[in-house]
């Protein structure tokens, strides 16, 4: 992956610079380097099979196209990474995560949620 920005307002009034990210001006860069795992997006390829998911972004590493939460997971991923460092609590960025699988009208976000809030 390159390098992935992202704007939120939860980065408002925060700066903040690693190896891996930096944050100013309410924007997350994400180094080339960050890794992280993901079950919800590990479930796109059959949703979308199963017709419960719209296939995603066309990409060279997805068979049905990069998964639309892929933007939300990442945030989701750093946030729970960095989340002593950037004084955010576990639900608040649960309800982020949350937000963000509505926004993006994900099949059965409640669902999804509660499965990334179960398996961490």
């Amino acid at each position: 992956m390159s390098s992935y920005s992202i704007r939120h307002e939860v980065f408002q009034d925060i700066l903040f610079e690693d190896q891996q990210i930096s944050i100013a001006d309410g924007l997350l860069t994400i180094g080339s380097g960050f890794q992280w795992r993901s079950f919800v997006m590990c479930a796109h390829m059959p949703l979308v099979f199963f017709g419960l998911a719209r296939p995603g972004v066309s990409d060279k590493v997805f068979i049905y196209g990069q998964p639309w939460i892929t933007e939300h997971s990442i945030l989701r991923a750093v946030l729970l990474q960095y989340r002593s460092t950037l004084a955010i609590d576990r639900a608040s960025i649960d309800e982020i995560y949350a937000q963000g699988l509505v926004d993006a009208k994900i099949a059965f976000p409640s669902l999804w949620s509660g499965v990334a809030r179960w398996f961490g």
